[in-house]
Formats: structure tokens, C-alpha cells, sequence
């Protein structure tokens, strides 16, 4: 009877050691295979903003009606056909004397590639960026110049009418927190808006005086909309971020502007870095890298123009509709001249569409429709959502 007892125990025991080593080999399969699926979708979204040759359409050097460069331009949909722009131009050099150097301009589009000015929004300021609210309103920030010093300033207009027309109704200036020198190229990870309150996360770079560069920080800005003197500012460096380029990219240079949006679902930014340290005249070894937020990796992104310009700074993308009303991404970055070939020094605009295929779908007996669509819904963040969140380590 005891010998029936142990060889039943036994048993026992070589089953469940049979299936632990099956839950755990097919726990790891799964594990690379989506390690395996999400490398293979970096592959592709870095096509995406590496390759310019094969873009649906693209302008080198890009210019407003008015023969102004559109440096750092930033670009969002606001309906069919109809596109709006936020980017800075000096004009140190056709006012002397006025004192006024970088100014930020408001344009609008029905291509994505020929711009007509609107208005000025601020002078002696740079690197804005432009977001819409969930209630309708319209968020520029900028790096407002003072002096010999930078920070960050914030303009709310209410609606569209009134950021195309009239003045914004109100400003915030953002007091330095992180650096006694500079802090700017502000980009938004996410804007929301409950109950008059709203907040928006706001990336941005300060200079590490410590280290002699520029670096990347994150801040959380809460407005009272009903009494927008009522404002608190939060931030903090991203020091993962940081390391990151330096260790793993040896990034000795300035890490500067970035911008960041959702492709089919996933969170990506891209992010300027320059591989030599910081100078004054160095602008040959500008690079622009790709973070996967699923994963908390950079990737170097090898960007390929028509003649094979080689120093990029300033990256953005937006998902938005094409003028034919495709699904694309629009990618705006700005290539130095130290590193540009002939005719593509300056600001680059491209963008690439998709079509939506409609497919199959069988779960449980049932089928069901699914399109293939992207996903650039800045109110859909959720900082509660693992691949939904932005890392403030």
C-alpha cells in the first residue's frame, strides 16, 4: 500500500515539473515572439522617418509665401485639406537694429508643402510647438528669449478663431527650474482638461551647467482655466533618457528638441543628439534617434535624403490625413548646412500615407471587421497604461 502511495506521489510530482517546464518554455516562446513582433514593427516605423526617397511628398528648404524659412516647424490638422503650422524664422538680419531676432509664426496649408503666413505670434522666440486641447483649445509653447537667457512660455488660445484672429487668452511664462541658463523646445506628451482644470505634460531640454550640456527634462503644468493666474509647474530631468544617449549612443553633445506621438497604437519620440561635444560652430554630427516607449530603447536612425545630407536636428511627426485623405505621417526636421549636400540645407518637410484595409477577424465562432488604422489622439494618453505612459525616471 505505501509503495502504491510513493509511486502515485511520484507521479504526481513528474506532471506538474512536465507542466511547469511547458508553462515556462511556452511562457519564454511568447516572450520572444513579441519581442520578436515589436523589433519588426521599430523596423518598419523607422523606415518610416529614415527613408525620404520613398515619400508620398517632400519639400527640401522649405519656405512660407513669404520667401521665410519655416525652421522647426511643427504641423497638426485642423479639417480636411487644412493644416496649420507653428515655426520661427530669424530676422536678425533684415533688422539690425530693431533688436528682434528669432520670431515664432503661425502658417497654414492645403498640402503639407506650400505655406502661406498667418501671423506673428511672439517675437524674440524659438522652437514652438502647437497642440490641441480636448475642449477645443489650441496650446502653443515656445523658448522665449531673455536676454541672455531662455525659458519656457506657454500661449492659450480658446478656439480656432481665435488663435487664427485675435490674441491668446492668456500666457504663462515658466519660471527655470532645472538650469540658471536655459530651459526650452518644449513638446507635449499629453494634454487633458477636466473640470477647468487642465494639464499637460510638457517635455523639454535645460542646460546642465554642471556638465556643460544641454539635456532633456519633464513637467507637469496644472492651469486653473477659470482663473489661469492659478498655475503650478512640476519638473524633473528624464535621467534614464539621459544616460541612455550618453552610455549606450555615447552622445557627448547637447540633447536637445524631441517630439512624441502614437504610430498604429505605440508610443514613439524622436530625439536629437550630438555625438561630438558641445561647440559653438559644431553642427556636422547632429543625429536623430527613435524611442520606443514599449521598451525604453533608443535606436539611431539613419536617414536617407535624395543627395545624402547627413546632420538633422529638430524632429517632429504628426499622424494625420494626407490632401488625398489617406492615413500618413508627416516628419519635419531641420538639416544643417554643415552636414547638407546642395539645396537640402535647411528645413525638411516629407510625408508618407497609408491605406486602411479593412480584414477578417474570427474569435469564438464570430467574425468581425478590424481596420488598420493609426492612432494620434493626444487625449488618449493614459498614464495608468504601461505602454500608454511617459517614463519620468
Amino acid at each position: 500500500m505505501k509503495r502504491k502511495v510513493f509511486y502515485l506521489l511520484f507521479l504526481i510530482v513528474v506532471i506538474i515539473l512536465f507542466t511547469w517546464t511547458v508553462s515556462v518554455k511556452t511562457s519564454l516562446a511568447s516572450e520572444e515572439n513579441s519581442k520578436s513582433d515589436c523589433l519588426g514593427f521599430v523596423v518598419f516605423v523607422k523606415e518610416l522617418f529614415e527613408d525620404v526617397t520613398t515619400a508620398t511628398g517632400y519639400r527640401y528648404n522649405a519656405t512660407d509665401n513669404q520667401g521665410y524659412g519655416l525652421d522647426t516647424i511643427k504641423i497638426i490638422q485642423i479639417s480636411e485639406r487644412a493644416y496649420l503650422g507653428v515655426h520661427h524664422y530669424n530676422m536678425s538680419h533684415l533688422y539690425p537694429e530693431s533688436g528682434i531676432g528669432n520670431v515664432v509664426r503661425l502658417t497654414n496649408s492645403t498640402d503639407m508643402l506650400n505655406w502661406n503666413f498667418v501671423k506673428t505670434l511672439e517675437q524674440n522666440a524659438s522652437q514652438p510647438t502647437i497642440a490641441k486641447a480636448p475642449n477645443g483649445a489650441y496650446i502653443i509653447a515656445f523658448e522665449k528669449k531673455e536676454n541672455t537667457s531662455s525659458h519656457l512660455k506657454l500661449h492659450y488660445y480658446s478656439n480656432l478663431s481665435a488663435l487664427i484672429r485675435g490674441p491668446p487668452s492668456f500666457t504663462i511664462n515658466i519660471p527655470r527650474n532645472l538650469s540658471e541658463k536655459h530651459e526650452g523646445t518644449p513638446n507635449f506628451y499629453n494634454i487633458t482638461v477636466i473640470q477647468n482644470t487642465m494639464k499637460a505634460c510638457i517635455g523639454f531640454h535645460y542646460d546642465n551647467t554642471t556638465a556643460n550640456v544641454d539635456e532633456v527634462g519633464i513637467g507637469l503644468l496644472t492651469v486653473q482655466l477659470n482663473n489661469p493666474t492659478n498655475w503650478t509647474w512640476h519638473p524633473k530631468p528624464q535621467k534614464e533618457c539621459n544616460v541612455k544617449l550618453r552610455e549606450e549612443w555615447n552622445v557627448k553633445g547637447n540633447i536637445g528638441d524631441r517630439d512624441y506621438g502614437q504610430i498604429f497604437g505605440k508610443n514613439f519620440t524622436l530625439q536629437e543628439g550630438n555625438l561630438e561635444p558641445r561647440s559653438p560652430t559644431n553642427y556636422s554630427t547632429w543625429r536623430v534617434f527613435l524611442y520606443n516607449h514599449l521598451i525604453n530603447n533608443f535606436t539611431l536612425l539613419n536617414i536617407k535624403t535624395h543627395k545624402g545630407s547627413t546632420s538633422f536636428g529638430n524632429p517632429t511627426f504628426t499622424f494625420l490625413k494626407s490632401p488625398n485623405g489617406n492615413d500618413c505621417v508627416v516628419v519635419t526636421c531641420f538639416l544643417f548646412s554643415e552636414g547638407a549636400e546642395s539645396g537640402e540645407a535647411g528645413e525638411l518637410i516629407f510625408y508618407k500615407e497609408f491605406k486602411t484595409e479593412p480584414f477578417n477577424l474570427t474569435y469564438k465562432g464570430n467574425t468581425y471587421s478590424v481596420n488598420v488604422t493609426s492612432n494620434s489622439t493626444i487625449s488618449d494618453f493614459n498614464f495608468n497604461e504601461t505602454e500608454r505612459s511617459i517614463n519620468f525616471n
